[in-house]
């Protein structure tokens, strides 16, 4: 066996296309694990569906320096009579000439690479049969349920590929002067393993997507097309609020996915309804403000925006300058895109100078508070007009509250982004309710501000971290119907044994309230399912959802239950969201996934005991490994919203990038 890396002479590049066929999928799932490996000494790249290769190749001496990448995919053997009808044979080659492999499914190819045989040619090939079987791409784009398979060309004498199994990759490879080849073929599975990756010294994912906002323009295909002054290739793109025969020139658009030799490659597009003076599906834009112009209107990645009516959080007017890094939430009107909401995502370089500018976190008690914008935390000033509060609301600021402050100081004034309550209020010369000095036998007025959390019953929920019963409570602009998860509530009773016997009940804001709009408004939102009843009856953020006529993505409505994170995209009918997508973001399964599964999930960090072991929902992660965005490792602690993106091993999610959600 040779274990040799797939290339292919420049001369004969040039003559090799993909070929292309339609796809169909039989029910015999993939039976072969396609490894990628990496070799040290020439910076080849191999890949090997063959268990003797993979077995030779890991257990080889270590003077060969051949490494797994910890990338792999699925496909067919030979003797798998019952794969897709349409899976074509992935034939190997090899040329002794440069100690290396080619792999092509393409007829053309595999015609040319067999007219040039080692018998007649020195740098000719060797026919080495069938690798294996996989499906092609329609047009250069996989059919929906496939995931596509990259190839990139290392553009030197030793000629070489690259097979990528994630868009983000095959990023990473052309940033290192790889040629992008698009996709090569495509696959019903992809995997990755982190610290894999990481030890074999291979270029790996790094950075946030690109999103871009404005009117499609210089169209040419759904592969080619123009939103502003950005080439797009939306091949590979999922697309809502319409499908890709709708591009043209002039409709708006918006194009999420990352930047491959200066074309962005898009993972999702979202479209505006044509013709329509509602705001469009389009509703985000982050990125960098890169001009200011007339009042209430700045540019975001060159796109216009009109800021006038928006909110801004996270931050002021006045931070809003050029370089500052921003999200901004709205949508196109008439061609213009307004702003809703304008969050300041990084602290904006304005004129402040360096040593007057910085992040911050602070852990105290309030003094000299005079209102929510002027307060002391520690001596700190704070201005928390434009934060989120946590467990409570501005109302609760107070002298000698305990609060945890985040946010950014601009000469010499906190900007909170961010207020958490650490205790609940109780009367003048009691203990707080955490407090190790308490009296278990003792009773204690209390009175609290806060979001109900872990609700199993009006005799058993959380409020401000504190454990509730409030079976023989007095309800106020609402009643124990309107009790659940996220409702916004005032407590007030007595603290008996850790546990707050409730005489009084407000409700401040349930999250049984519909949204606002029109009947037929857009409506997208991604969070966790609560009230589950059925498919046609749950809530998420508080809103009731209909997904009897769903369409699901990775999952199917008997995933749908209690604490699964989902994605639901629909319009607003009678107070009622009727869902037209649902995406499983996680908790799709009711067992544990099998070893390789690609995870993705947001919440509230818990359980923290390090980097390497905390849990998000009720799943284990290890990030020990991972890539870290908007934070660092210091700032993972129970509580910290994340997002993570790893995959499963051994019962627990190996973490390959965690996102702060500030």
């Amino acid at each position: 066996m040779r274990i040799l890396s797939q290339s292919l002479p420049a001369a004969a590049i040039a003559a090799l296309t993909i070929g292309v066929a339609p796809t169909v999928f039989a029910a015999a799932p993939p039976d072969v694990t396609v490894m990628e490996f990496f070799h040290a000494p020439t910076g080849h790249y191999f890949m090997t569906g063959s268990a003797d290769d993979q077995r030779a190749l890991t257990s080889a001496p270590a003077n060969l320096s051949f490494l797994a990448t910890g990338r792999s995919f699925a496909a067919w053997s030979e003797n798998n009579k019952n794969r897709p009808a349409n899976a074509v044979a992935v034939q190997r080659f090899f040329n002794p000439a440069t100690s290396s492999h080619v792999f092509t499914s393409s007829a053309s190819d595999i015609a040319l690479l067999r007219s040039l045989p080692i018998a007649s040619n020195p740098k000719g090939f060797s026919d080495e049969g069938v690798a294996f079987f996989a499906l092609t791409p329609t047009a250069g784009r996989c059919d929906a349920g496939a995931r596509p398979i990259f190839r990139a060309f290392n553009n030197r004498a030793d000629g070489n590929h690259r097979y990528s199994n994630e868009l983000k990759l095959q990023a990473a490879t052309v940033k290192t002067g790889f040629a992008d080849e698009a996709v090569a073929f495509c696959s019903t599975g992809v995997s990755s393993d982190a610290s894999v990756e990481k030890r074999a010294g291979t270029p790996r994912p790094t950075g946030e997507d690109v999103t871009i906002s404005g009117a499609v323009s210089g169209f040419i295909s759904v592969s080619s097309f123009n939103i502003g002054s950005q080439t797009v290739d939306a091949s590979q793109a999922r697309f809502e609020g319409g499908t890709a025969a709708v591009l043209a020139n002039g409709v708006a658009a918006s194009a999420e996915g990352v930047l491959v030799s200066g074309v962005l490659k898009a993972t999702e597009v979202k479209l505006s309804f044509a013709g329509s003076t509602t705001p469009a599906l389009v509703d985000e834009i982050h990125g960098f403000i890169t001009a200011l112009g007339s009042t209430g209107t700045l540019f975001v990645n060159g796109t216009a925006v009109d800021i006038s009516h928006a909110s801004i959080v996270r931050g002021t007017v006045a931070q809003l300058v050029v370089g500052a890094e921003v999200e901004v939430h709205g949508g196109f009107v008439n061609g213009v895109f307004v702003a809703t909401i304008v969050q300041l995502d990084d602290t904006p370089q304005s004129s402040v100078s360096a040593s007057a500018m910085g992040s911050a976190e602070i852990d105290g008690t309030i003094s000299a508070f005079a209102s929510v914008a002027s307060f002391r935390v520690d001596n700190q000033q704070v201005d928390s007009s434009n934060a989120v509060f946590e467990d409570g609301t501005a109302a609760g600021l107070a002298n000698g509250q305990r609060v945890e402050v985040r946010g950014n100081v601009v000469a010499g004034v906190l900007i909170a982004t961010r207020v958490e309550f650490k205790r609940a209020r109780v009367d003048a010369g009691t203990t707080s309710p955490g407090s190790s000095t308490s009296n278990p036998g003792s009773s204690s007025a209390f009175e609290a501000t806060g979001t109900v959390s872990n609700f199993v019953s009006i005799a058993s929920f959380t409020v401000a971290g504190v454990s509730v019963d409030a079976s023989a409570a007095t309800f106020k602009d609402g009643s124990a119907a309107d009790l659940r998860n996220g409702a916004s509530v005032e407590i007030k009773g007595t603290l008996t044994g850790g546990v707050v016997r409730a005489t009084s009940v407000e409700i401040r804001s349930s999250t049984s309230t519909p949204p606002t709009g029109s009947a037929g408004t857009p409506f997208e939102a991604t969070g966790n399912v609560t009230d589950f009843a059925s498919v046609a009856s749950f809530r998420v953020g508080g809103v009731l959802i209909d997904a009897s006529a769903a369409t699901f993505v990775d999952g199917t409505a008997n995933d749908l239950r209690n604490g699964v994170l989902i994605e639901v995209n629909g319009s607003l009918v009678n107070g009622v969201v009727r869902a037209t997508r649902i995406e499983i973001k996680s908790g799709s399964s009711t067992g544990t996934p099998s070893d390789g599964t690609e995870f993705e999930a947001s919440g509230t960090v818990s359980a923290y005991v390090s980097v390497s072991s905390f849990v998000l929902g009720t799943t284990s992660i290890d990030a020990s490994t991972a890539s870290f965005e908007r934070g660092t490792t210091a700032d993972l602690r129970n509580g910290v919203a994340v997002e993570v993106r790893g995959t499963w091993r051994g019962g627990k999610v190996i973490a390959n990038r965690v996102r702060f959600e500030r």
